[in-house]
Order: C-alpha cells, then structure tokens, then sequence
C-alpha cells in the first residue's frame, strides 16, 4: 500500500512539474516556448496556467486604444507566469527598439517601463527599465532589463490617466539585472517586436505577492495593458515541487 502511495505522489509531481505551467522560458523573443504564439499568424493563446491579455489589432484608420498613432504605438498581447524562481514576462508590440526612442509629430517617444504592483492596491512598487529616453523628452535613464524601487512615476495627463504610469521618473534603486532580457524582431518582423524576461523572484523579497498587475505603455500612452494574476496557476509549480520533496522524504525513511 505505500509503495502505491508513493507511487502515486511521484506520478502527481511528475504531471504538475511537466506541465505547461511549470516550464522555464527562455528571454530570447521566441515565444514558441510559451505556447502555439504567432503574432504573424494571429495566434495568441499561450499555454495552460499563463495569465494574458490580446489588445484588438489596430483599425484601418489607425486606432488604437486609448489614442491614436498606429502600428508603431501600438500592445499586441502581454503574458505573465511564474515557477519556483522566476517571474516570466512577455510582451508583443510594434513600438521598436530604437536608441532615443521615435520621432513622432515633432517629438521623440520611448517604450515604457514596465510596472508591476503586487498586491494590486495601487502602489507601483518596482519598474523594469525597457528602452532608453531621449535627451530633454523625459524618462529615467536606467539599465534595460534591470529592475527598480522607491519609484516617480509619470503619470498619463493626456488620455484621462487610464495609461498610467506610463515611465520611470526617478527610482531609488537598483534591485539588479533580470536574468535574461530581449527586446528584438528577429522572430517577427518589423510589426511585432518582443519584449521578454526572466526575473528572480528574490529581488522582491517579501514584497512577492502572486496576486497582483503588471502594466505597459509606451511614453505617450497611446496604447496599454494590463494583466492581473491570481495565485491558483502559479502555485501549481510549487505544488509540484513539494510533492517531489514530499517523496525524497519518505524514501529516505524507508532507507
């Protein structure tokens, strides 16, 4: 009878470690790890126990919501998962990544940073630096693909505050480097640049919460997103992983 037992322990492990929501991804702008994702194809759904959201496609007039702008401004998809170590990020948009960020209209406009706010109540509490500001258009120029705290934001006063916040100001600190970060088009092509990462859950120390929202925007705020996590599909890896310790344990008994 244990002998079942733990076989059946070993067989549950085996199934929540293998699943798709206990994979690792690689920040290489490949999405194919994350599921049947073809942004050429119009194909969005990622893989079980991902959080996402789809923006619609830009219009033939150009919309895109809340403001106007184009391919260049605008957030295909955004996708939000976790494992024991990692927070895993990916984004799809057209804004490219181009040093100083776009002229447009007179005036240069920048990818976002990336805000994540655990708890969901409003805080904001650490940005990840995407792209470099241009000189005199605003923006904190800190390390692509680093993670900050004691944060400024710049708040959106142009589409009634529903893109906010939409970039660093200033932070107070330098939390570290993401283990991986890509910002490129090589997958895609010029209309669809992917913005991936691999953060190690220690730089929010007590702070992790797997419930909250992660937002982006670009500069202007022409276009958002957001998505909301809860904690049931993350915590399938950990579940996983106790099972497996769960086992070593009794088998050492045993021995």
């Amino acid at each position: 009878m244990k002998r079942k037992i733990l076989l059946a322990i070993a067989m549950l492990g085996f199934l929540f470690l293998t699943a798709d929501f206990a994979m690792a991804y690689t920040p290489d702008g490949n999405l194919s790890d994350w599921g049947a994702i073809n942004p050429n194809s119009a194909q969005w759904t990622p893989n079980a126990g991902i959080f996402y959201t789809v923006n619609p496609p830009v219009g033939n007039g150009g919309y895109v919501g809340p403001g106007w702008g184009g391919q260049l401004f605008h957030v295909d998809a955004l996708y939000v998962t976790a494992d024991n170590t990692n927070l895993y990020l990916a984004l799809i948009t057209g804004f490219p990544n181009t040093a100083g960020g776009v002229l447009y209209g007179g005036s240069y406009y920048s990818a976002g940073d990336i805000a994540i706010d655990f708890g969901a109540n409003g805080t904001w509490d650490y940005g990840i630096e995407i792209g470099d500001h241009k000189a005199g258009y605003g923006g904190y120029n800190g390390t692509p693909g680093h993670i900050y705290t004691g944060i400024t934001w710049q708040a959106d006063t142009s589409w009634g505050g529903v893109s906010s916040p939409l970039y660093m100001l200033t932070a107070a600190t330098d939390a570290g480097t993401a283990n991986g970060f890509a910002y490129n088009n090589t997958f895609y092509g010029n209309n669809h640049w992917v913005i991936e990462l691999s953060i190690p859950k220690t730089y929010f120390g007590s702070d992790w919460n797997e419930y909250g929202i992660v937002h982006w925007t670009m500069s202007c705020g022409n276009d958002n997103i957001n998505v909301t996590t809860t904690p049931e599909p993350m915590s399938m890896a950990l579940l996983g992983g106790g099972l497996f310790a769960l086992l070593g344990s009794r088998l050492r008994r045993r021995k």
